[in-house]
């Protein structure tokens, strides 16, 4: 009779709960718990009631009792862990998200838990485990497909993320979010008509936030419209004040077309309007960060850590930002925390690698970076400091890895029928490309110097010479990659493809003294460069190799001091290839006449 009553009691302890009538649930609840001291149930409804009324402690100190008298009742497990996630306790949330679906694996609650603290946390692989785990379970899950989509693109796999959203919306045709995301996408892989097909679904769909009209400001960007850019952007941050992003982009966009304007006022401002928003913060902090002024970036950090608990960001943040200051003592030491509170992040192992190649402590940073290498055997950048590290040690793998005698290649382009000549071709490209280099500088966070790069997707324009650029070099690379040797075990030659796609592709027009950084392609497999127009200089033969591309010199601010270990002297109508992984950049030079270039990135399949 006690537990009928009891039971009846926590019936209606839960419908209080739920109709909102929170101090009413936990009395009753309480009152259960008082009398059967054993009763997970009570103990689990009134932790719901104190995550219901805010109060942590509370809900921390119930959710423990219930699962120590209940180790195997998921729902109390899966409830922690949504509890623990609300609160930002993301690798916690996670931890108890995989305790749940091992005690269930058909549960798809914890499944979809898992993988939303993980996009959260930043780590997409977990993200995209737990949602494939769902689609499995029910192949036409729409949320599936759709957190599938969100795990890849943060993964920069742009195809399969397309893939995931086309399937997310196939099974709901009025799912908004999953076609905005689609549009994104489908914008990143160069088809902007595709995109605003997608973003004109989701608007259909009854979606009116601020990514409709950030997709839609980027398009025009990509389309060579910068002022019409701005101002969309502009009337983002005036609709929307609390959308981070639209500050960050309209900042960055007026840094490259704006000279009379501070991009940074742009996020000062709304960080004054807003002092409690913590990710405008670091999109200032981020923004000082690219632009080099160190200074105010720690001064801009120092502000955030007086309203926010996020411990780790802080500290790797102003880890980067010592070590940009070059107090190198006080970086380490805040880089050592960092990876202590997060071992498993690559991007972190990599900026810690950085670091302690800078300083030179070579041994310690081959252990970390073979840690990267075995956490993410994908990592461009983290094959591309494993050569450097190998390179210092005087490790013959770095041969290996980068094959510069065999995989780096000059090459000469198939030209389509319809012109006569190499000349005509890169005549009839360059007229198409100039209007696209508008900017009167170069974006932040990228490697050219003294110059402007098309924004976007430069194979997605619907453009005739777009088209044939794309065929022409497709029929060359093929034949190319053909001529690799086969090695499964190496990580640029296992990826061998005869099936191959553009990742990306922009143009870059360089002017006097204009070069590019040594740096390398994180979202490639194999990249190339390009050429269309060349000064005189680079013909010239210089001692120095004025305008030519070098590789195997690993970026100057490491201080290893080390010279390229080959070159490449650019033609008109040929283009140079090479593994993304691998360092280079391009000498200055001096003659007047411009340099550009298309770039692009492949990946295999």
């Amino acid at each position: 009779m006690l537990a009928y009553q009891a039971q009846k009691n926590l019936q209606k302890a839960s419908q209080l709960l739920q109709s909102g009538r929170l101090d009413d649930a936990k009395k009753l609840a309480g009152q259960v718990l008082a009398v059967n001291p054993n009763s997970d149930d009570a103990a689990h409804l009134l932790a719901l009631c104190c995550k219901a009324k805010f109060d942590t402690s509370g809900a921390e100190h119930h959710f423990r009792k219930a699962i120590k008298l209940n180790k195997l009742n998921f729902h109390i497990l899966c409830n922690y862990a949504n509890f623990h996630s609300g609160i930002g306790r993301l690798d916690e949330a996670i931890e108890k998200y995989q305790k749940t679906v091992k005690l269930n694996p058909s549960f798809l609650s914890g499944w979809s838990g898992m993988g939303a603290a993980a996009i959260k946390a930043n780590k997409p692989l977990i993200a995209e485990k737990a949602y494939c785990e769902i689609i499995k379970l029910q192949p036409n899950n729409t949320l599936g497909w759709h957190g599938l989509g969100s795990s890849l693109r943060a993964q920069d796999r742009l195809f399969a993320a397309a893939d995931a959203f086309e399937n997310a919306v196939k099974y709901n045709p009025v799912n908004a979010a999953a076609w905005i995301n689609l549009g994104v996408v489908k914008r990143l892989l160069g088809d902007l008509e595709a995109s605003l097909i997608c973003f004109d679904k989701a608007e259909k769909a009854g979606f009116n936030g601020p990514e409709l009209l950030d997709g839609r400001a980027s398009i025009l960007l990509d389309q060579g419209k910068p002022n019409q850019s701005i101002t969309v952007y502009r009337q983002i941050c005036s609709k929307f004040p609390r959308y981070t992003e639209g500050y960050d982009a309209l900042a960055r966009i007026l840094y490259e077309n704006d000279p009379f304007v501070d991009a940074a006022d742009i996020l000062r401002n709304a960080v004054a309007g807003q002092k409690e928003n913590v990710a405008l913060h670091f999109k200032l902090i981020n923004l000082l960060y690219d632009m080099e002024r160190y200074d105010e970036a720690l001064e801009a950090l120092n502000g955030v850590s007086k309203i926010a608990d996020v411990q780790l960001v802080l500290v790797a943040s102003e880890a980067k930002i010592r070590e940009g200051m070059g107090e190198f003592k006080q970086a380490g030491e805040l880089f050592d925390r960092a990876i202590r509170l997060q071992p498993n992040d690559v991007n972190l192992i990599l900026s810690y690698v950085r670091h302690l190649i800078k300083v030179g402590d070579i041994g310690r940073a081959n252990k970390q970076i073979g840690k990267a290498v075995q956490l993410d055997p994908n990592h461009q950048t983290a094959w591309g400091y494993q050569g450097t590290i190998w390179r210092v040690l005087g490790d013959t793998r770095e041969d290996w890895l980068h094959g510069y005698d065999k995989y780096i290649q000059s090459c000469n382009i198939n030209i389509p029928d319809a012109f006569s000549s190499v000349d005509d071709f890169c005549q009839a490209l360059e007229k198409m490309l100039r209007p696209l280099h508008v900017a009167k500088k170069e974006p932040l966070n990228q490697s050219l110097r003294q110059g402007s790069q098309s924004s976007g997707n430069l194979f997605g324009l619907k453009d005739p010479m777009v088209v044939e650029i794309i065929k022409a070099l497709r029929s060359s690379l093929l034949t190319q990659i053909k001529q690799l040797p086969d090695d499964p075990s190496h990580p640029f030659l296992r990826k061998k493809s005869d099936i191959i796609r553009f990742a990306g592709a922009w143009s870059v027009l360089l002017k006097e003294s204009g070069h590019h950084i040594n740096h390398l392609h994180s979202q490639g497999w194999l990249s190339s460069a390009f050429y269309i127009a060349l000064p005189a200089s680079v013909d010239m033969d210089t001692p120095n190799h004025e305008g030519w591309i070098q590789f195997g010199q690993p970026p100057l601010d490491l201080g290893l001091n080390l010279e390229p270990r080959s070159y490449i002297k650019p033609q008109v109508g040929s283009f140079a290839l090479f593994p993304s992984y691998t360092w280079h950049g391009t000498v200055p030079f001096s003659e007047g006449t411009e340099r550009m270039t298309i770039g692009y990135d492949v990946l295999p399949g």
